[in-house]
């Protein structure tokens, strides 16, 4: 019945003859989005006894759930998924979902990682999974306007993979063209692609301190393939140990350390090698120098 109208009130919807011991029962045809007062209520010749009153809002249906979920490719932090669109009338969007394997819950266990949602597309992924370690994983339809309506996929259980180091960078040499007394410019080989992909740091300490050891002066985030960059922030006549350094989530992969001494010297021999440079490119092309 209509809220606050009382147990007696003229009923909106009701169930009758429940047999006693019964215990449980069912009212139809109620109004989606109507707030009611439901009561349950014993009836015999000798009248009729109320129960407290619970208040209750029909709510649509949960939509219908993605099907055909599946892993895209495999990774060692990530989890990618494919599916097929929800049988569903009603406007949809979808999210992702991860568990660990075996969760007793299913969707509705903890989540790992960093699931996406609002997807109008079939694909979508989580981000931040444990390497090695195997997950339950979902796709979710949710009804657009009500985000507690919502229906899992059945699970696809995926393992992600173990990390990779990445390969040591060769080659390492000081530019000596572009080095100066405060900056060390290096050239190198990128080692073999670690996964996930490494990125480069560079990095000078004391001499004989280490690869490990404090910083003096580093650049870090150098992308893969770039293969050169520099160092700046070095002490005119101090003689550092400078390394080129893969990183990635399993680790540094150090380079053979480079010797180099930032001088006043590197300044001028940097000059005059930019200035022999400069000539040789001229006189290459039919210039006269002066």
């Amino acid at each position: 019945m209509a809220q606050d109208a009382g147990c007696q009130a003229t009923t909106e919807a009701e169930t009758t003859v429940i047999v006693r011991g019964t215990e449980s029962g069912e009212v139809d045809g109620l109004s989606v989005g109507t707030a009611y007062d439901c009561y349950v209520i014993a009836v015999n010749a000798a009248g009729s006894v109320c129960s407290d009153k619970v208040a209750f809002s029909p709510v649509p249906p949960a939509p219908a759930p993605p099907t055909n979920v599946q892993t895209m490719g495999t990774n060692t932090v990530q989890w990618t998924g494919g599916w097929t669109a929800a049988a569903e009338s009603r406007p949809l969007t979808y999210s992702t979902k991860c568990v660990d394997a075996g969760d007793s819950e299913g969707c509705f266990g903890t989540g790992r990682g960093a699931g996406e949602s609002g997807l109008t597309t079939l694909t979508g992924k989580v981000v931040g999974l444990t390497p090695g370690t195997a997950y339950d994983c979902f796709a979710v339809s949710v009804l657009v306007g009500d985000g507690q309506l919502a229906k899992c996929s059945a699970p696809v259980r995926y393992t992600t993979g173990p990390l990779t180091p990445a390969g040591k960078p060769t080659d390492v040499a000081t530019d000596a063209l572009l080095s100066d007394a405060t900056s060390w410019y290096v050239d190198w080989k990128d080692g073999a692609v670690g996964d996930p992909q490494e990125t480069y740091t560079l990095k000078c300490v004391a001499q004989d301190a280490g690869c490990q050891a404090t910083t003096e002066a580093e650049t870090t985030g150098i992308v893969r393939g770039t293969e050169s960059g520099e160092v700046d922030g070095l002490s005119v006549g101090t003689a550092y140990d400078c390394y080129v350094i893969a990183v990635n989530a399993a680790g540094s992969v150090c380079s053979d350390k480079v010797v180099y001494y930032g001088s006043f010297t590197s300044g001028v021999l940097r000059s005059l090698l930019y200035f022999f440079h400069q000539r040789v490119l001229n006189m290459d092309s039919g210039l006269r120098v002066i």
